[in-house]
């Protein structure tokens, strides 16, 4: 690895952060490690600024499509945002480059938010929960 690969790993290293989703594990690992990086390479604090992240988020918004997908629930994507219907008066609002989401209720003023939290799993508790059945057990 050369000057210039370390300074670009420890630019990237600098973007794990907790408001970007990770775990508080993997913040501090990642800080340790472009400390690390950053000595060994003679890296000036000033050269390891942060970056901006990369607005293009195509793999989360698969996962995030494929959750959806297994309630029937159709999912909408505009650039870092993706969004689906959830019954007649319920919204599902994704933030793709923070995985936060939250459901929304149709009221005579518009919408408000009834729940909001982070992450897939929490989002497939929830709809486990609450989504509406695609299916009844009424006799014919």
């Amino acid at each position: 690895m050369n000057r210039e690969d370390a300074l670009r790993k420890v630019r990237a290293l600098r973007n794990v952060t907790l408001a970007s989703g990770a775990l508080p594990a993997e913040v501090d690992n990642a800080a340790r490690l472009s400390k690390r990086i950053a000595e060994r390479f003679a890296i000036e604090c000033e050269e390891r600024q942060e970056q901006p992240r990369p607005t293009q988020s195509s793999a989360a918004w698969d996962y995030w499509r494929w959750l959806l997908s297994e309630f029937r629930i159709e999912a909408r994507r505009f650039c870092n945002r993706a969004s689906g219907t959830m019954g007649t008066d319920r919204l599902i609002v994704i933030r793709l480059d923070t995985s936060e989401w939250q459901i929304q209720r149709q009221t005579l003023a518009g919408y408000q938010t009834v729940v909001k939290q982070r992450g897939l799993e929490s989002l497939r508790h929830y709809l486990q929960e609450n989504a509406p059945r695609g299916y009844s057990f009424a006799q014919v």
